[in-house]
């Protein structure tokens, strides 16, 4: 199942903003390609995927997708994301 999930959400990630998050969570889920996961949720955030925000700001503070833990910047997502009305960066 995770392989045809893969396949549809390469094949329709330039459709929405949305199926970046979506498929940047399913690399998360299976640990594959990190570094992808941060660049979809990134493409995502800009679209205005505030749940992206939230997952950047747990990127910097994990150090996944091969970040450096950054508290200036996960503090500013997690606000962002709060502020736009995500719940679990509160």
């Amino acid at each position: 199942a995770y392989r045809e999930a893969e396949a549809w959400l390469v094949k329709n990630k330039s459709s929405a903003p949305g199926v970046n998050y979506l498929l940047g969570k399913l690399l998360q889920i299976v640990g594959k390609s990190l570094e992808e996961m941060f660049i979809l949720y990134t493409e995502a955030a800009k679209h205005g995927i505030v749940q992206a925000k939230y997952e950047i700001g747990r990127c910097y503070t994990s150090g996944r997708g091969g970040l450096y833990n950054d508290d200036k910047k996960v503090r500013k997502l997690y606000i962002e994301a709060s502020e736009e009305g995500y719940p679990l960066s509160t």
